[in-house]
């Protein structure tokens, strides 16, 4: 089974907003079928993360977070299986 990964990367939000807008975030992913989804925060940015399982559900995700915010959008397609188990 392969994930597909998608992450977009901002420099953080203001404090008072910032857990309004992570909890918002996972929220929407999951919603939209994310396996996982969480915020990496590092040095003053974050980067928001979401897996997919569900090729069609993961480029809806892409599609949508890519007209709201207006930016390009990094994809990533990983092996979740170990092709040794195969």
């Amino acid at each position: 089974m392969d994930t597909i990964e998608i992450k977009i990367g901002f420099p953080a939000p203001p404090r008072e907003a910032a857990k309004a807008i992570e909890r918002a975030f996972v929220e929407k992913a999951t919603r939209a079928g994310a396996i996982n989804a969480h915020v990496l925060k590092k040095n003053g940015q974050w980067t928001y993360v979401a897996q997919f399982v569900d090729t069609e559900k993961a480029a809806l995700f892409a599609a949508g977070l890519t007209k709201a915010v207006g930016a390009a959008l990094q994809v990533d397609v990983k092996p979740n299986s170990n092709d040794a188990e195969n």
